[in-house]
């Protein structure tokens, strides 16, 4: 049998350590961009105007804004029905007066 006190440590270790790999992602993508920002064809490209993306391009980036806001709502949803649940299950044994 899995033992889940061991898989939880593991959850929590991951969970700790996911806002710092973000944070170091973010900076690294920082550091390609200054790079790119130093050759001149690259900056012509991105300053040129009537620059679009293709109507498959902003689909893709209108499904992915979608389903970001989606589990965004869904985990505060999920936060309020756990709430709703400790506090169900702290009523029954009465620890809440």
């Amino acid at each position: 049998m899995v033992n889940v006190r061991a898989a939880l440590q593991h959850v929590k270790a991951v969970a700790e350590q996911l806002p710092t790999l973000a944070t170091l992602g973010f900076f690294h993508q920082a550091q390609v961009v200054e790079q790119l920002a130093r050759d001149p064809q690259w900056l012509s490209e991105l300053r040129r105007p009537g620059r679009r993306a293709s109507a498959s391009q902003q689909d893709t980036l209108e499904n992915i804004r979608f389903n970001f806001l989606l589990g965004y709502a869904g985990a505060i949803g999920l936060i309020f029905v756990a709430r709703g649940v400790r506090l169900l299950r702290e009523r029954r044994r009465g620890m809440v007066g």
